[in-house]
């Protein structure tokens, strides 16, 4: 029986977010992806710019 599962990402950097959505996919078997949802989040704080990323990877196992 396949169940559908959900595993949250949260990073400030880009790169690292797709890091570890890269470790954690090549980590995993027999994993059919159902979604991926992707979100950036910009916040302007004493005129720096802080960035926040997030992904949420939707799949059957």
């Amino acid at each position: 029986m396949m169940r559908t599962q959900v595993k949250i990402f949260e990073n400030a950097s880009a790169l690292e977010l797709e890091k570890e959505m890269n470790e954690f996919l090549n980590g995993i078997n027999s994993v059919a992806v159902v979604d991926i949802k992707y979100s950036q989040v910009a916040v302007t704080n004493g005129g720096y710019v802080i960035n926040h990323f997030s992904a949420m990877v939707i799949y059957t196992k």
